[in-house]
């Protein structure tokens, strides 16, 4: 055998030797280094500039919408005093009405016939007139109760307003970290499939 010869055995079994070392078994994929582009969005949010619950729930409860106002919801700070000048304009009103029809029956069951009330059939001077003392009793009582009502909603509404405060500090505070971020991860990879090379892309969020 010349030595021409021998050098291509040995050429071919040294290509023989490469080509089983590098080539990946059947059927299984050979991955490579890929590259990683990560673009990290950062929160906005600082935690230390977010209202203390408690601060706010003292405040609302000083003063009716500090609370909201502290907690950057201003639009509610014209629903709540709308709210509280309705109440407080019911409990006027009815507590008017209240005082007026008691006196009346005062004055009509007194047995003083020189004290006429302003609701007397003849000689009231009110445009409604009532001729007996229980119709007296019943609007003073029909208004009594529009009264003790309208300060049940009045004293509901303020405590709305505390407690709306209150869990809109803790909302804002809600599921909230320092770290919290939006990461988008592009991977590219570079692998083969049966001696077939190729290129891969993906995109991975990461919050």
């Amino acid at each position: 055998m010349c030595i021409k010869s021998k050098c291509s055995i040995a050429f071919l079994i040294f290509l023989f030797f490469i080509v089983v070392y590098f080539s990946p078994a059947k059927g299984q994929q050979a991955f490579y280094p890929s590259a990683t582009y990560t673009f990290q969005v950062k929160d906005s949010l600082n935690k230390t500039d977010l209202p203390k619950p408690r601060k706010v729930l003292l405040q609302s409860t000083l003063i009716p919408g500090w609370g909201q106002f502290t907690n950057k919801q201003y639009w509610k700070i014209p629903v709540i005093y709308g709210g509280l000048a309705t109440c407080i304009y019911f409990i006027y009103t009815n507590n008017g009405y209240y005082k007026m029809f008691k006196e009346a029956y005062i004055l009509r069951t007194d047995d003083d016939s020189l004290t006429i009330d302003q609701f007397d059939p003849i000689d009231g001077t009110s445009q409604y007139r009532f001729s007996s003392s229980s119709q007296l009793q019943q609007k003073r009582d029909e208004f009594r109760r529009n009264l003790e009502l309208s300060v049940m909603i009045t004293a509901g509404f303020y405590v709305l307003n505390i407690i709306d405060a209150y869990v809109g500090a803790h909302l804002r505070d809600f599921d909230i970290s320092d770290d919290i971020s939006l990461k988008i991860e592009m991977p590219v990879a570079a692998y083969s499939y049966h001696k077939k090379p190729m290129i891969t892309t993906g995109v991975t969020l990461v919050f």
